[in-house]
């Protein structure tokens, strides 16, 4: 990948951009609730009763408490095989969406409009703000990664 300097970004988000990751931060807000319902159900309480003890805890925290809860469950078995794949694909799919979440886009990058810019306050070098350049297609792939997950917790919620 070429080298990157400042000068190489255009200071623009175009609605094309925008969309992907509008798509993107909407696919995982539909993954938090739908883990947040799996979990009330692994625990076998009721989705009310389940939001009031869940609240706005973390996705990786429930991941963490589904498995704990399917693991002391024999029943619940299923629901860990299921759940223990996708979990390990968690991390890598959250980068793109905690980058759009927790940093600043900046615009794209001239020598490759494929790629948004981001900066974040995180110092990497002395006077100098960490900086990202994530192309479009991981975007989608994380994208796609949380409708499929969003599927998968949603068919175990369903079923009895």
């Amino acid at each position: 990948m070429p080298a990157f300097h400042h000068d190489d970004i255009v200071r623009v988000i175009p609605p094309f951009h925008r969309d992907v990751m509008l798509d993107l931060i909407l696919a995982w807000a539909e993954v938090d609730v739908a883990l947040k319902l799996l979990l009330s159900k692994v625990l076998n309480v009721g989705m009310s009763d389940g939001a009031d003890l869940i609240g706005r805890m973390p996705a990786s925290a429930v991941l963490a408490q589904i498995r704990k809860a399917a693991a002391a469950n024999s029943a619940s078995l299923e629901v860990l095989k299921l759940i223990r794949g996708h979990r390990r694909q968690y991390d890598k799919h959250a980068k793109p969406r905690n980058l759009i979440a927790h940093s600043k886009c900046v615009g794209y990058w001239i020598v490759d409009p494929n790629y948004l810019v981001f900066t974040s306050f995180e110092k990497t070098a002395e006077g100098e703000l960490a900086v990202d350049r994530t192309p479009l297609e991981e975007m989608r792939r994380s994208h796609r990664w949380a409708l499929a997950m969003t599927a998968m917790a949603m068919r175990i919620v369903d079923l009895n």
